[in-house]
């Protein structure tokens, strides 16, 4: 396939490499923001303002979080503010944080460290119980 489409030194210096950085970048990255949160199943759909009660914000390193991942980490902010900058997303921030309980945080190294353990489908059918919220967070 890819070998011998693209050769083996393009295939061993830019696919290979690409391909581990993306699933890397899936598990760290996207996983702790939508994985181990209440999730609503059958015909239920939720409306566009209410996409934050399944997802949370984690806590990143903030030179990473801001110029790696260009505050891709303030998940929750994201979808309650899809229109909202990502540079603005750390002050929407401050806003959920001092006016919504239902706010769900977790420091996202540690949410993959406590659940690589699990499977896949463990994790997929968690009901949110190991999602902590801002005030056992901070």
């Amino acid at each position: 396939g890819v070998f011998t489409v693209c050769g083996l030194w393009v295939s061993l210096t830019l696919i290979v490499p690409s391909i581990l950085i993306y699933l890397f970048a899936v598990e760290v990255v996207n996983f702790p923001h939508h994985m181990d949160v209440p999730q609503f199943g059958g015909e239920k759909r939720l409306a566009l303002w209410e996409q934050h009660k399944v997802s949370r914000s984690c806590f990143y390193n903030p030179w990473i979080a801001r110029h790696a991942f260009l505050n891709f980490n303030y998940h929750a902010e994201h979808h309650l503010f899809p229109t909202l900058p990502w540079y603005r997303l750390q002050e929407a921030n401050k806003l959920v944080l001092a006016n919504t309980s239902e706010y769900i945080f977790s420091i996202g190294h540690s949410w993959i460290i406590e659940n690589r353990s699990r499977s896949l489908e463990a994790v997929c059918e968690a009901d949110g119980k190991s999602g902590r919220s801002a005030s056992s967070a901070a």
